[in-house]
C-alpha cells in the first residue's frame, strides 16, 4: 500500500522528528566511540539495546498500548537486519576507526537504499539519483584511501549502512509498520537487535564492561534517547514518509557526526577524507533534491 504523503500543515511534526533524529544520532557517535573505552563493542551494544527494551517495554505498560504486532516473524527479519546486525557492525567498526569518517561511510545508507529499493519496491532510480550514487562511489573510495582495501572499521561501517538500508526496504517491503502499533514495532525490533548481539557478545566477547560513569551515561543516553525516542520517532517517520525520503531526511548525521568527533574527540581528517566526506555530502545533497521534488 503506498505511503500518503503528509499534507503542508502535518509537515512540521515530521521535520521536528527528522531533525531530533538527525541530532540525536549524530552525537553519538562521540558517546558510542567513548563508552568503547570502557567496555566491548558487542558488550555495550547488548547492554544498551536490553536497557532500551526494558524503557520501551514500561512505556507499553504504562501507556496501556497494544504490546502485539501483526507479523512477528516478519518484524524479527527487519528487527535483525536494522536493529541487530546493524548496530554490530556500526560499534564493531567505531571500536577501531574514527567516529566521523565511520558515521559518514555508515550515512551512504540511503543509496544502499535507493539500490535496493530497486528490486524489492519497483521504484528505479532516477537520472540525478544514479548520478548521486556515482558522486558517492568516488567519495566511498576516497575515504577507503583511493581503492578498495580498506580496514576493519571501514568495511563494518559501509556494511552497517547496507544493513540498514536492506532493514528499511525490508520494512517497507513486507508492510509491517503499518499494520503495527509503532511503539509495539519498535520495542520488538529493539527486542530482537538485543537477542541477536548477546549471542554475539558470546561468540565474539570483548572487553568486560567496568560500569564506570562514563560507560552508565553512554548507556542512558542509547537507551532513553536513540533507542527509548527517536528509535519511535524513526518508525513513525517511515509511516509518514516513503523509504528514500525517510532515509534521505537524516542527511544532517554525518555532518553532525564529523563536527563532534572534531570537537570532541580531536579527529582531524586527512586532505584525502576531505574530499571523499564532501563528495558524499553532495551526493545525499543531490538525492535529497530529487525525494523533494517528488513530494511537490
Amino acid at each position: 500500500m503506498p505511503v500518503t504523503p503528509p499534507r503542508p500543515s502535518d509537515q512540521t511534526p515530521v521535520l521536528l522528528a527528522l531533525g531530533s533524529v538527525s541530532l540525536v544520532w549524530g552525537l553519538n557517535w562521540v558517546v558510542m566511540k567513548t563508552a568503547l573505552l570502557h567496555a566491548g563493542a558487542f558488550e555495550f551494544a547488548a547492554m544498551r539495546l536490553w536497557l532500551a527494551v526494558l524503557l520501551v517495554f514500561s512505556c507499553i505498560f504504562f501507556l496501556r498500548r497494544p504490546w502485539r504486532v501483526a507479523r512477528p516473524a516478519a518484524v524479527a527479519l527487519t528487527g535483525f537486519f536494522q536493529t541487530g546486525l546493524t548496530t554490530a557492525l556500526t560499534l564493531w567498526g567505531l571500536s577501531t576507526g574514527r567516529a566521523g569518517k565511520n558515521a559518514v561511510l555508515c550515512y551512504a545508507m540511503p543509496f544502499w537504499v535507493a539500490l535496493l529499493a530497486w528490486p524489492f519496491l519497483g521504484e528505479r532510480p532516477s537520472p540525478r539519483q544514479w548520478m548521486a550514487i556515482g558522486l558517492a562511489a568516488l567519495g566511498i573510495g576516497l575515504l577507503f584511501g583511493g581503492d578498495l582495501h580498506g580496514t576493519q572499521a571501514e568495511f563494518a561501517a559501509l556494511g552497517s549502512g547496507m544493513s540498514w538500508a536492506l532493514g528499511i526496504v525490508l520494512t517497507k517491503k513486507l508492510n509491517v509498520a503499518n499494520a503495527t502499533d509503532p511503539l509495539a514495532f519498535s520495542a520488538w525490533q529493539t527486542a530482537t537487535g538485543a537477542v541477536a548481539l548477546t549471542l554475539m557478545m558470546f561468540i565474539l566477547p570483548g572487553a568486560a564492561p567496568d560500569h564506570s560513569i562514563a560507560l552508565w551515561s553512554a548507556l542512558i543516553y542509547n537507551a532513553v534517547l536513540v533507542y527509548g525516542v527517536i528509535w519511535f520517532l524513526w518508525f513513525w517517520i517511515l509511516q509518514k514518509l516513503d523509504a528514500g525520503v525517510a532515509s534521505l531526511g537524516t542527511l544532517a548525521v554525518p555532518v553532525v557526526g564529523v563536527v563532534s568527533g572534531m570537537v570532541f574527540l580531536s579527529e582531524r581528517p586527512s586532505p584525502q577524507e576531505w574530499a571523499g566526506i564532501v563528495l558524499m555530502l553532495l551526493a545525499l545533497a543531490l538525492t535529497a533534491s530529487v525525494a523533494a521534488q517528488r513530494r511537490v
